[in-house]
């Protein structure tokens, strides 16, 4: 094999694997060698493939520099911004946290006082003044009372209210407190005082209140007065919330108020005006003539007035049902069944003079036919009919004439006599002191 000057050069170079600082080949040579894992030398020249691949780095790092520079920029510019912004905000908190120290920050209240601007002891001294002035609990709504503070037992800790006070914008994370500090800035944040009082007490006040104010809803209904029927007006109900009641009072001491709503509500009646009104049509429309009952060549009347007794209203779904009594109809028809109805009769037996027997004669009753009567009447009365047949049917007895001819004894099958004396009864002796 033929090698030129500088190939074998390069070998020996390589064979004693040493570097000329700054050569070509040597730097090809560190990346790939000249030779082959067999240990041949390649015949391709080495600058060649330095060069090539030379041209293929700086197209990479063209590359790299055409398309990465522009999000590399951007990534670092809002890098930048958000480092100035939390340096701003961190700046902006220490500067309120030192011009605040040892003081409660403003816009802060407890109740109706204002706490802003104080020390801790210039806030327990107003706010012991002002819970001093609370002696009673004012209840207003429907019923209006009072309850005072001793009776509740009410007890304010007026140094762990102004705590709870002073760590508004102190407490929590960092955007808890510029939360805090935000909004007391552009408002107040109110705290509620750290309060103990007897709850049985201000709920037993609260149901008292209840029984005096609770109404129940009255229910529109029909009146019949003789002849005419009036629709009576529906009326609403009231009930007194006692749990939310409650939440007023323990606001009211929190808030250091002393003036607790009673909250209530209205209760819808169940049956309303416009259903008895429509119920006081029908029945105005049912009693709005006599009915007259026949019965062959009798005759009888029932008058508007007899009429109005006899019907029932029944709530039924928010309406209100008009419909005939039956027991009351009976009764306003009580002439019509004396006249009509009677009692069957049997037959029977009795002994002649001259020892025979004869039979006595049954007698047929009549009866009238309830159910046929009050459903011709029910369904007619209201749709303007007044004439009505009265059905009536006999009844047989339950001995019958021919049954008891059939059962007549017809010969004498003996006869007996008894002997018997009469004892006379014992009187005991009395006798005289």
């Amino acid at each position: 094999m033929r090698c030129r000057r500088g190939d074998r050069g390069d070998a020996a170079v390589h064979k004693k694997g040493t570097l000329f600082e700054g050569s070509v080949l040597g730097i090809f040579v560190t990346r790939g060698g000249t030779r082959a894992k067999g240990g041949l030398l390649s015949l391709k020249n080495p600058r060649d493939r330095v060069s090539r691949r030379d041209d293929l780095d700086a197209r990479e790092v063209s590359d790299n520099f055409s398309g990465g520079r522009p999000k590399s920029n951007r990534r670092r510019r809002l890098t930048i911004l958000v480092l100035v912004v939390c340096a701003v905000v961190t700046a902006l908190v220490a500067v309120d946290y030192l011009k605040h120290y040892g003081r409660i920050y403003p816009g802060v209240e407890i109740g109706n006082v204002a706490l802003g601007g104080k020390t801790p002891e210039e806030a327990r001294a107003a706010l012991e003044e002002r819970t001093a002035a609370l002696k009673e609990v004012r209840f207003t709504g429907p019923e209006e009372s009072t309850l005072s503070a001793d009776k509740l037992g009410v007890d304010f800790d007026v140094r762990s209210s102004v705590e709870g006070a002073y760590d508004v914008g102190r407490r929590g994370g960092i955007l808890g407190r510029i939360g805090d500090r935000i909004e007391a800035t552009w408002g107040t944040v109110s705290v509620p005082a750290v309060v103990d009082y007897k709850q049985d007490v201000a709920r037993s006040e609260i149901q008292n209140l209840a029984a005096q104010a609770n109404e129940k809803p009255q229910d529109a209904y029909v009146s019949v007065s003789g002849s005419k029927a009036n629709a009576v007006d529906s009326r609403e109900g009231y009930a007194v919330d006692v749990e939310a009641t409650m939440q007023n009072v323990d606001q009211a001491l929190k808030g250091i108020s002393g003036e607790a709503e009673v909250v209530g509500g209205t209760q819808e009646p169940a049956t309303l005006t416009p259903a008895a009104q429509t119920a006081a049509d029908k029945a105005g429309k049912a009693m709005s003539a006599p009915i007259v009952l026949t019965s062959g060549s009798q005759q009888w009347k029932l008058s508007p007035e007899e009429i109005g007794q006899t019907l029932s209203f029944t709530p039924q779904g928010g309406e209100i049902q008009v419909d005939l009594g039956q027991s009351r109809l009976r009764d306003a028809l009580s002439k019509v069944y004396d006249d009509l109805e009677a009692d069957p009769v049997e037959a029977g037996f009795e002994f002649n003079s001259n020892g025979g027997i004869s039979v006595t004669k049954g007698q047929k009753g009549t009866k009238i036919e309830d159910d046929k009567l009050f459903g011709a009447i029910e369904s007619g009365l209201f749709n303007g009919q007044r004439s009505y047949e009265v059905p009536v049917v006999t009844t047989d007895p339950k001995l019958t004439t021919d049954q008891a001819e059939k059962l007549k004894p017809t010969q004498l099958l003996g006869s007996y006599r008894t002997n018997y004396a009469i004892e006379q009864p014992i009187v005991p002796d009395t006798y005289e002191e």
